[in-house]
Formats: C-alpha cells, structure tokens, sequence
C-alpha cells in the first residue's frame, strides 16, 4: 500500500517527487509521483470565507478513505501551518492513518548551519533524512488543529502568523518594521525586487515574497513610492521604484 504525501508548496511538491527515486548519495524516499499531492494555496494571507477546493483533494481525500496512510510534511512557514489545519478540517469526516514530519528550524551539513524556512527549500536528497522525525497524530491533536482552524476561518483576518508555536490571526502590519528599514535604506531609485530580497533574507521571515509586494504596493498607492517602470517577466515586484517626498511621513498610516 503507498503512502500519501501531502505538502504545501509547488517548490516542496517537485522535490519530494524527485527524493522519491534519488539515490545517488542517499537512499530513495520511495512512491510514486502519484502520490504526492501540493496544496500551494497561500492561507495564510486573504480571505477564509470561501475556499475552492484545489485540484487533487478529491483524490486525496477518496484514497485516504480507502484505507492508505496519509504524512503530511510541514513547518512553521505560516502557509504551511495553515494548509496543515486546513487538510485536517478537510479531512475530519474521514477515519484513517495521519504520520507527520515537521521541518526543523535548521540543519547542520559539514559543519555549515543551514536554515530552512519552509519545505520548498528542502533539496530531494534531503528528504530522506528527515524521516526519523515522523510522529503519528494522534485524533485529540487532530481535533485541536481543526478547531484551531475553523476559529481561524471565523475570524477572518487579513494575515495569520506562527506566533509562540500557534497559528494566530495578526494584523497585516505586522512585518512592516522590517519593511521599511528595508526601504529606508535602499537609493532614492531601487529596484522593488532586491529590497524584498533583503527583507527575507535578513529576518528570515517565513513570508511569502508576494506578500511583502502588497505592502509596498500599497505605498506606491499612498503616494509614497512611485513606480518607475512596469513589472517584467509578469512578476509584479520586478521593477523600479522611487521614494517621493511624501515617503517618510506616509509610512506612518501605511
């Protein structure tokens, strides 16, 4: 019987496929393609109130009624929590087998400290490693994760986060410190992408990079940045920006 894997990055999904049969200088994870199944949904940001359901849960959620056991990979990336809770609650009519494996915060690798801030930047011969981390889930934790969700859902606020171990809902300002040191010390004239790049890279923010762009869209809205060309290759943040006069003092209501 195969195990179901479920993750929730696209990134995470590629490469859990390619650990299922690398074996060059570790053991293969095992499965198939088949059975891996990525729910890149992003919930940690936006609107709870209607979901649609993603392509592959009904499948998933037929063979895990048919009796094969189910491991979920997460961490504490807050898209990853929350599409942890979010399975659950999807899944909390069906009886069945649920392993789960969380990444840890870091790794160390011929002496090197490697931080992971989500699965998608676990490399396929990574994988099989992290095996030993897997637990069972016990249905009392079940049942907390889905309530802790479906409170989520209720409250509906416009960001989620880890905070203290828990998925919380917080204000979308909450990252907006780092944000701006971030773009207070960039040129008058700088390019949008190298500025987020910067905010992941020094805090480690386990944030998505389109995220970060929505609050600094919403400065070139207030008048505070100004864009200076369009996106390029259709992705919204590559581009040039620059501050105006009005960007110190905006920030304040940004």
């Amino acid at each position: 019987m195969h195990m179901i894997e479920a993750v929730f990055s696209d990134s995470a999904g590629g490469s859990l496929k390619m650990a299922q049969a690398i074996g060059t200088n570790t053991f293969p994870l095992g499965g198939t393609p088949g059975d891996v199944f990525a729910f890149g949904m992003g919930l940690s940001t936006g609107d709870l109130s209607h979901i649609p359901d993603p392509t592959g849960l009904e499948e998933l959620q037929k063979r895990f009624t048919a009796g094969e056991p189910l491991r979920v990979w997460y961490s504490d990336q807050p898209d990853e929590r929350c599409g942890f809770y979010w399975l659950l609650d999807r899944l909390s009519d069906c009886h069945g087998t649920i392993s789960c494996i969380k990444l840890p915060d870091f790794t160390c690798t011929d002496h090197i400290l490697v931080h992971w801030t989500g699965c998608g930047e676990v490399a396929p011969e990574e994988w099989y490693g992290l095996l030993s981390l897997e637990t069972s889930l016990p249905d009392a934790q079940r049942r907390h994760y889905v309530a802790q969700w479906q409170a989520l859902v209720r409250e509906n606020a416009p960001l989620r986060a880890v905070v203290n171990g828990e998925v919380r809902s917080v204000p979308e300002s909450l990252y907006d410190s780092c944000i701006f040191r971030e773009l207070a010390a960039a040129e008058v004239e700088f390019y949008e992408a190298a500025v987020i790049g910067n905010v992941l890279g020094r805090d480690q923010l386990r944030i998505s990079d389109l995220f970060i762009h929505t609050r600094i869209e919403k400065m070139v809205r207030s008048g505070a940045l100004e864009a200076l060309t369009q996106p390029e290759d259709g992705c919204p943040y590559r581009r040039s920006l620059r501050k105006t006069e009005k960007f110190p003092y905006l920030f304040r209501s940004f």
